[in-house]
């Protein structure tokens, strides 16, 4: 507005005051309002704010905060660990293992996000972050030992507010009968909201370290992403050994 007159200015300040639904006008890079401006928002009780800040970013800054707002929510039961930087959701019936495998994952090195209920955002179309209920943030609860506080227990490094979520380990109770995947070349998912996340099913019996197979599974995720499939190179060079040898007897 400042190479306007005053009549023009007057326009404008009528212009921007006059949609129903303003919540507020932001002056940005530390300008002065002009006066009619902050006349005719306080006939309208539209509030004026500033911001040393230029358009363009703090539009970005309001947009983010916005999207973070009003992501769709929802509330899964589980576990949700940071382990080697990613962030791993922990499922299963009660009383499987969940939190102390979250327990033992903490005091190997790892963090803790939430335990019993983890709130879910979905951010945008592929991300998805975790986070704690505010009451349950820190806590942990064992069954033997009850609530305890993870933070006070095993220091500030063990525990963080929030994590993306980039895979799913579902504990289960072994089953006698059921033919596991051998290899891991079968895809499981797991849709949360509208994002489908991988996902990892593990027997749960007697003997088997959990959080050991759930830190291997983090580090297998990892090597995924950068294009070292184990099962897949073994089942490759498995079907060229069977291919040789069929050669080789024909």
């Amino acid at each position: 507005m400042r190479g306007l007159n005053e009549k023009e200015r007057a326009l404008r300040a009528f212009a921007f005051c006059s949609y129903q639904q303003t919540p507020c006008i932001i002056i940005t890079r530390g300008d002065t309002p002009p006066p009619v401006l902050l006349e005719e928002a306080a006939s309208r009780r539209i509030p004026v704010l500033g911001t040393p800040m230029v358009t363009t970013r703090l539009t970005a800054r309001i947009s983010n905060y916005l999207e973070d707002k009003l992501a769709p929510e929802t509330l899964q039961h589980g576990v949700l660990v940071d382990v080697y930087g990613i962030g791993i959701l922990i499922i299963g019936s009660s009383g499987i293992g969940k939190s102390e495998t979250g327990l033992e994952l903490i005091k190997r090195g790892h963090r803790l996000v939430a335990d019993d209920a983890v709130v879910i955002r979905q951010i945008s179309d592929d991300y998805l972050v975790g986070s704690a209920p505010p009451l349950l943030q820190n806590l942990i609860e064992i069954r033997g030992l009850g609530v305890l506080n993870a933070m006070t227990l095993f220091g500030a490094g063990a525990v963080r507010t929030h994590k993306r979520i980039s895979m799913v380990v579902h504990l289960e109770a072994w089953r006698d009968n059921h033919a596991y995947d051998r290899l891991g070349i079968e895809t499981e998912t797991m849709k949360i909201l509208d994002i489908e996340l991988p996902k990892v099913t593990v027997p749960v019996r007697p003997g088997r370290n959990l959080a050991v197979i759930v830190e291997v599974a983090a580090m297998n995720f990892r090597l995924k992403g950068m294009g070292l499939d184990a099962a897949k190179q073994f089942a490759a060079e498995l079907e060229q050994m069977i291919a040789a040898q069929s050669e080789g007897s024909a």
